[in-house]
């Protein structure tokens, strides 16, 4: 019986010692199970964050801004082709935008029409114009030529096809005399030989567009204004072999500060002028004595004449003009 009892506690003994060793091991499944879902939390966490640091931080940095290293316990994300993409779209964005912006540099100068006038003096003094000369300079526009000489700047607008351009031109060549005419493209293709014959006999062609419009009424849309000048500029290249001079006038003498800086962008000189009268409105001509006391009531140094080839008394009244301007000292040269 006391062998029996004996028996039981060494085996009792035995199963307690086995089962606390048991509890004393660690289990490797258990452990790499658990390290694996804490290695998990940990690169999740900062690769969920990274990514939307990427889609905040793209849209307002591109790449060379985004840091070379990481913090500690972060993974650092490389940039996706999407990144990669989303932030070229957004600085090709912000070079479309600036291009915008530069595209056009006149944005901020007033449209507002003007007229140009100059108040008339009868003391042979340069008259005041609607602008200053020191304002017109900064668009290479002028109203007045050379004030300290005795010279006159005759200029001819040529704005309807039928013109007494020839009768002009035979006085302006028995006096020697230079002028300038601005030409519409409707005058040049439908008088190409006189065109010829103004730069043969060594007169100024300045550009008075196309269609004769009121320019600010186009400075809305710069190519539409840059055509008026440009296809008026073609017709005469494409009769002459050259360009036109770099002289240009307003139609009506209406004008902008927009539309004076786009002429001015287009290469040309604008020129207004410091003499004119009513002689546009060719079925009610004024008489020739009219004319002619006009002008030489108004003449002064540096005078720029605006005269209307339409007109016909301007070509009857110019041959004395010139001879009585002449005997005064006066030259006559094109503008320049």
């Amino acid at each position: 019986m006391k062998k029996v009892i004996v028996l039981l506690l060494i085996l009792t003994f035995s199963t307690s010692v086995v089962a606390c060793n048991k509890s004393n091991v660690k289990q490797p499944n258990e452990t790499n199970s658990a390290e694996s879902a804490s290695e998990k939390e940990n690169n999740d966490t900062p690769n969920s964050n990274n990514s939307e640091n990427q889609d905040t931080s793209n849209d307002s940095k591109t790449e060379e801004s985004i840091p070379a290293t990481s913090t500690p316990n972060q993974t650092t994300v490389a940039p996706t082709e999407d990144n990669t993409s989303k932030t070229n779209n957004t600085t090709t964005k912000q070079n479309n935008s600036t291009s915008s912006s530069n595209s056009d540099s006149n944005s901020t100068l007033s449209n507002e029409k003007k007229a140009w006038y100059f108040m008339p003096v009868t003391t042979h003094k340069a008259p005041a114009g609607a602008e200053t000369q020191e304002y017109l300079s900064k668009f290479s526009a002028h109203y007045l030529g050379d004030t300290s000489r005795k010279v006159i700047y005759l200029t001819f607008d040529e704005g309807n096809t039928q013109c007494y351009t020839n009768q002009i031109l035979d006085t302006l060549k028995k006096h020697n005399a230079k002028a300038t005419f601005f030409l519409t493209e409707p005058y040049i293709l439908a008088n190409p030989t006189i065109v010829k014959r103004i730069i043969a006999e060594g007169h100024k062609v300045g550009n008075h567009t196309n269609k004769h419009l009121s320019m600010p009424t186009l400075a809305g849309n710069k190519e539409k204004f840059t055509a008026e000048l440009t296809s008026t500029n073609d017709a005469f290249k494409k009769l002459t072999g050259r360009n036109l001079d770099p002289l240009f006038r307003f139609p009506m003498g209406e004008y902008s500060e927009k539309s004076l800086q786009y002429v001015k962008d287009l290469g040309y000189n604008t020129y207004f002028w410091s003499f004119a009268y009513n002689d546009y409105t060719p079925s009610k001509p004024p008489t020739y004595e009219y004319t002619k006391n006009r002008i030489l009531s108004l003449t002064h140094n540096g005078a720029i004449m605006l005269l209307h080839a339409s007109c016909k008394t301007n070509a009857d009244v110019l041959d004395e003009v010139i001879s009585t301007l002449a005997k005064q000292g006066y030259s006559f040269e094109s503008v320049s």
